[in-house]
């Protein structure tokens, strides 16, 4: 007997596992915990990815803007991590399975899908007269993290049709309305 949906979504690392974030910020004790029961009672299995900025530089990181992860040797990095769960989407879907959805994280600047924090102003040495500065410069713009856009880059190559979604943070509630019904649908 096998009771499978065979219904999966991907995720965002630090959506199941906030530990991974940059230290300093994490609105979640653990995870996003109403997130997931949705995806379980959707009958969802969840694919999580992995961490790129924990992977290429550790829990003990500062918080960057998308243009220090914009570099040959992150990007590589970043596709390198995805090839493995490229093969395993791939392979879901020749062997009948939905994937209903990949679900990145709002203005990360690596896991962003559609916005992500970007500040040209950072880099170089953090000093007192130039921090303030640097600071105020950022914001979120509407391009997707860069392990996001590798992540799509390597979807579009293996023509892999998905639907894309962002989980926001600073609206959670409307957000996992959203997915719920979306989910539903599924």
């Amino acid at each position: 007997m096998d009771n499978r949906y065979k219904k999966i979504v991907v995720l965002a690392h630090c959506l199941s596992n906030t530990n991974a974030k940059t230290g300093g910020y994490s609105p979640q004790k653990c995870g996003e915990i109403e997130l997931l029961q949705i995806l379980w009672q959707n009958n969802c299995g969840m694919m999580q990815l992995p961490c790129p900025e924990h992977r290429v530089y550790g829990s003990k990181r500062w918080g960057q803007g998308r243009e220090q992860f914009s570099t040959p040797f992150f990007r590589k990095a970043c596709r390198k991590m995805l090839i493995p769960y490229i093969d395993e989407l791939e392979d879901y879907f020749n062997s009948g399975y939905q994937i209903v959805g990949i679900i990145g994280v709002n203005g990360s600047p690596s896991c962003g899908m559609f916005s992500s924090y970007s500040n040209p102003m950072y880099g170089g040495e953090l000093s007192e007269e130039l921090l303030p500065t640097q600071l105020q410069s950022g914001a979120n713009v509407t391009e997707p993290g860069i392990f996001m856009q590798e992540f799509k880059l390597l979807l579009l190559e293996r023509k892999l049709a998905i639907p894309l979604f962002d989980f926001r943070e600073e609206d959670r509630d409307k957000c996992l309305q959203e997915l719920t019904q979306i989910f539903e649908k599924a």
